[in-house]
């Protein structure tokens, strides 16, 4: 988002009116949006501001913090899409974002099959570990079309160990 806005700029109107859907009932807890609007995938409130959709957890970032300077993401300690409690949000950029999803643990890559660029099934992987009873690791990576060193990893659980 390229928007940007000072504290200044609101009028007590558009304060009163986003008060109005920020649930501060909780003290230090999440505010949770309570705004009319349906919530924005990923369950993120939004604020209609002078024309403009935004997020709700920006906007209360900006009011009650600062300008957001361009390419910085707002993010939730939290961990609650729907939390706009200004002590809750903290600036940074995807990498920030995606070490603190790791670092939470919201972040699980995905494996196995369910990863995109796979070639194998676990139905594949549970035969190469069975025919390696009977045949070379090569001839195992010709019949799969991988590399020899990929079924060794297979067959040493290094690679597709949850299988």
């Amino acid at each position: 988002m390229k928007h940007t806005m000072t504290r200044c700029r609101w009028t007590e109107k558009e304060l009163i009116r986003w008060v109005k859907y920020a649930n501060k009932s909780t003290g230090d807890k999440c505010w949770e949006w309570t705004g009319i609007r349906a919530k924005k995938r990923g369950g993120y409130g939004m604020f209609s501001f002078r024309g403009k959709n935004l997020r709700a957890h920006r906007v209360a970032y900006e009011h009650y913090r600062g300008a957001i300077p361009h390419g910085k993401w707002v993010l939730h300690s939290c961990d609650n899409p729907p939390c706009v409690n200004p002590q809750h949000l903290f600036l940074g950029d995807n990498g920030t974002n995606m070490r603190d999803a790791v670092a939470k643990g919201r972040h699980v890559p995905p494996r196995g099959e369910k990863c995109p660029f796979t070639t194998l099934t676990n139905a594949d992987v549970i035969n190469i570990r069975e025919l390696r009873k009977t045949m070379s690791v090569r001839a195992i990576g010709k019949l799969y079309g991988i590399h020899n060193s990929n079924v060794s990893r297979i067959v040493n659980r290094k690679r597709w160990a949850h299988v």
